[in-house]
């Protein structure tokens, strides 16, 4: 495999960035959201950068660990 075209690359673009646009997990379609929530907003994670996931018991920090990794897929836009 040639990765020679990933050497020319400008440094930020080897940088992974994840986009959550208005996701909100079956799971809690019903409770409710603001602003500041994590679901139904535009949410950016970029690689070398921490979250800090703060949230009552139910409002769905390990679902959006899972979701944010791959290894959930029931998620309504």
């Amino acid at each position: 495999m040639n990765l020679e075209w990933l050497l020319n690359l400008p440094r930020k673009e080897l940088f992974m960035k994840i986009t959550l646009n208005n996701v909100i997990p079956h799971p809690l379609e019903s409770i409710n959201k603001s602003s500041d929530s994590l679901w139904g907003n535009l949410i950016e994670l970029n690689k070398g950068k921490r979250v800090i996931l703060n949230a009552s018991s139910g409002k769905g920090k390990s679902i959006f660990t899972t979701t944010s990794i791959g290894l959930r897929k029931d998620y309504i836009w």
